[in-house]
């Protein structure tokens, strides 16, 4: 059978038009913070930056740092890591006061698998200042292993009890006392705290911008949105109305977030009508801080002129 030129085959078409409906939305999910932030005119570097607080920074220059290896030991079996424990995700060595830090570790195929280690591990807390200079000790935590199976009581974990740094200082060796790994770790304890904030990149815009906001965790607790949409309101009065948004991917898809201390949403854009009306206007998102087992509702004022 012939087919007029130009013309797809029905079954190609129809899957390249699926296609075509899915592709936008799975790059809207897979790549949040650059749809927030495409089709406007808001600068890259508001929307990508990643941290409002670097609550890992002080630890950079801490002396003699030499941490323990995320994953496989250079000297230990195949298939055997060690990880830190009670850390912020995406900060292994920042943990909240009333949790646990130290390291655990694990095996494939575990619990199935026997390790022959024939290992002794001692590991001493230090409280230091910001400087790195010990002030006490806290600590002694240890083991020493053969055969083991169950690697969780391998675990060496110390209480984050108050706010502040730590070293921990770490020896791996045989049950011979040959050395075989030496360590100097340091962790930060921070006290949990709530300082969301929901940050605007202009305060002025005109008809026919786009004004763009994300919400900003600069507290020390884990945040996660309660809001299914970013809201938008316009001050009419002596009260805010919220604007109603066309319909689009952005305005569909759910304004969703997990943030962990000091961490930035994405951003999210409000394209100002040709037609829109001069005045005050604000995002607002509603989040709940989990370890203060607080909601709060934050705001980022801007003004559209002609």
């Amino acid at each position: 059978m012939r087919r007029s030129a130009g013309k797809l085959p029905g079954r190609v078409a129809r899957r390249l038009g699926t296609a075509l409906v899915v592709a936008p939305i799975l790059a809207l999910l897979v790549f949040p913070a650059a749809a927030g932030a495409a089709g406007g005119e808001s600068s890259p570097g508001f929307c990508k930056r990643r941290l409002a607080v670097d609550y890992a920074a002080p630890l950079t220059g801490m002396p003699g740092a030499h941490p323990v290896p995320e994953g496989e030991l250079p000297f230990g079996p195949r298939n055997f890591s060690v990880h830190t424990i009670g850390h912020i995700i995406g900060r292994p060595h920042v943990a909240l006061a009333g949790s646990n830090y130290g390291y655990t570790f694990a095996g494939k195929n575990e619990p199935y698998r026997a390790l022959d280690l024939g290992w002794r591990l001692k590991a001493t807390a230090w409280a230091v200042d910001r400087d790195g200079r010990a002030r006490r000790e806290l600590g002694t935590r240890g083991w020493h292993a053969t055969k083991v199976k169950e690697l969780s009581r391998l675990q060496v974990a110390f209480p984050a009890t108050r706010p502040g740094f730590v070293r921990v200082d770490v020896r791996i060796s045989t049950l011979s006392g040959r050395t075989l790994g030496a360590y100097r770790d340091y962790f930060r304890i921070l006290k949990p705290s709530n300082d969301v904030r929901l940050a605007v990149e202009d305060a002025n815009v005109h008809p026919g911008e786009r004004a763009v906001g994300l919400v900003e965790n600069h507290g020390a607790g884990n945040l996660s949105s309660v809001s299914e949409s970013f809201e938008v309101e316009h001050f009419i009065g002596d009260a805010w109305v919220t604007v109603p948004q066309p319909v689009s991917p952005q305005s569909i898809l759910p304004y969703g977030f997990f943030l962990a201390p000091g961490e930035n949403a994405r951003c999210y854009g409000y394209d100002v009508p040709a037609d829109g009306k001069p005045g005050r206007y604000r995002f607002s998102a509603s989040a709940f801080v989990g370890n203060l087992k607080r909601k709060v509702t934050v705001t980022g004022a801007f003004v559209v002129t002609l």
